[in-house]
């Protein structure tokens, strides 16, 4: 039997069965592939077929964090707000509907943190940036100046941005990210202090 531990660190990965890796993904199905059964904190679950890999898959791919989990009542509209909302947390992913913002420990416990998941009404696209792990984010909603530095302000003061960048798109009066087919000159390194972006001869390329 095989542990899936998850923790509020930013990495998830997986520990038992021989496993070492960070790719939740990759260390499921090398669990999988053994016939062992899986066990996380919010309940255990056999994935030795088809149906039950492909679940762990999908909720692999949604986020590195352990979230917690609900069987909500997906009848009622969404836009109905109750003071107590008619759902209720669960242990079994079968179980459950919905997938809640809310972070988990490896207690089980929810932990006050959360990571942002929102059901958004207008076409989101976010494309990969030449840093790993960072995104440029597109969101077809037409606002207003004065609206958009709103959203740039808390989004800088909650960590989503950089403050700099934040301050700089004030200042010019607009937000701006490189072309797809951009690539970022500025020499980007790893804690290791190898290259992964960028070039080293150019170091006053484009941001």
């Amino acid at each position: 039997m095989s542990t899936l531990d998850f923790f509020t660190t930013g990495d998830s990965w997986i520990d038992g069965a021989g496993l070492d890796g960070r790719d939740l993904v990759t260390g499921i199905a090398q669990i999988a592939a053994s016939g062992d059964a899986v066990t996380t904190e919010i309940g255990t679950r056999v994935i030795g077929d088809s149906d039950h890999m492909e679940e762990l898959n999908q909720v692999a791919r949604l986020s590195a964090y352990q979230h917690q989990y609900h069987k909500a009542n997906l009848d009622r509209d969404s836009g109905e707000f109750d003071t107590e909302p008619d759902e209720r947390p669960v242990t079994d992913l079968c179980e459950a509907n919905v997938i809640a913002s809310t972070l988990l420990g490896t207690s089980g416990e929810p932990t006050g943190y959360h990571t942002v998941a929102l059901d958004i009404d207008h076409p989101v696209r976010a494309i990969a940036s030449s840093t790993p792990g960072n995104y440029h984010l597109y969101i077809d909603l037409p606002l207003v100046w004065e609206d958009y530095v709103k959203v740039i302000e808390v989004l800088a003061e909650v960590g989503l941005i950089q403050d700099g960048y934040a301050q700089a798109s004030i200042a010019r009066g607009h937000t701006d990210l490189r072309l797809p087919w951009i690539k970022k000159t500025t020499p980007v390194y790893n804690q290791a202090g190898e290259l992964v972006a960028g070039v080293e001869d150019d170091p006053e390329g484009a941001a």
